[in-house]
């Protein structure tokens, strides 16, 4: 079954209690029933009942031994992975941190929006995305041979020099509508355009449905155009040979 992936990029200390105490308990309590985690764990499998276990020790699991992954198996299924670690260390990325959800399209467009704008106000991302796990791993995946066999990876996902790409639906934190221009902003083509907390959230075509589809292809590659190609990573310019080297 395909899923929405919905990632995020930041560099919020998501290490600070008033952070995670607020995100999990506005996350199991007070959004959308549908949308609540079930389990907690501290890698797969995920499987600590947070309502036999209690929210508190979710929030202690975070504290003490780094962020838990969560994972709802009632309808909509999904899990969480947080991204993060308490020291930056030699990390050079400017927004280290993310937080990705992959989310059963049995969800439906309008709660994975819901999910989504509740992940911006709590994570105050630079850049968001949703797009469907198929569609991300068209953009972003490649494989390579080297001489000691071949490699895997996804690319172009940190935000920085470029940002990751337009999606189905793309949030630009302020950091990035700093980056690219507020006036471009303003008047956006063929899109829907809502502004989330300093930023813009932009619907660039109605339907999830039509993710990688000619239509959203030439959407995306006219918004791409609107807000400038440099600002936007682009797997067909990647220098395979290059990347054997890093």
């Amino acid at each position: 079954m395909e899923k929405y992936i919905i990632a995020l990029k930041t560099d919020e200390d998501l290490g600070k209690e008033d952070f995670v105490r607020s995100l999990i308990h506005s996350w199991c309590e007070e959004i959308d029933e549908r949308l609540r985690p079930e389990y907690y764990g501290l890698g797969e499998p995920v499987r600590k009942s947070i309502s036999e276990d209690g929210v508190e020790a979710v929030i202690q699991t975070w504290l003490t031994k780094m962020r838990p992954m969560l994972r709802r198996k009632s309808k909509p299924k999904f899990i969480v992975d947080i991204n993060w670690r308490k020291e930056k260390g030699l990390d050079p990325r400017i927004f280290p941190w993310g937080c990705y959800v992959w989310l059963d399209s049995v969800a439906g467009d309008t709660l994975a929006l819901k999910l989504f704008k509740f992940l911006i106000l709590q994570f105050r991302p630079a850049f968001g995305s949703i797009t469907f796990e198929s569609e991300n791993r068209e953009k972003h995946f490649i494989t390579y041979k080297t001489n000691v066999g071949t490699v895997e990876q996804f690319i172009g996902i940190d935000v920085g020099e470029t940002l990751p790409g337009i999606y189905w639906v793309t949030y630009f934190g302020p950091w990035s509508v700093k980056k690219i221009g507020r006036h471009l902003f303003e008047k956006v083509p063929s899109a829907e355009v809502e502004t989330i907390d300093g930023g813009f959230l932009i619907t660039s075509y109605e339907r999830s449905k039509d993710i990688g589809s000619e239509l959203a292809r030439k959407i995306e590659k006219d918004l791409t155009v609107h807000f400038g190609p440099a600002h936007f990573f682009d797997k067909s310019t990647v220098d395979i040979e290059k990347l054997k080297t890093l």
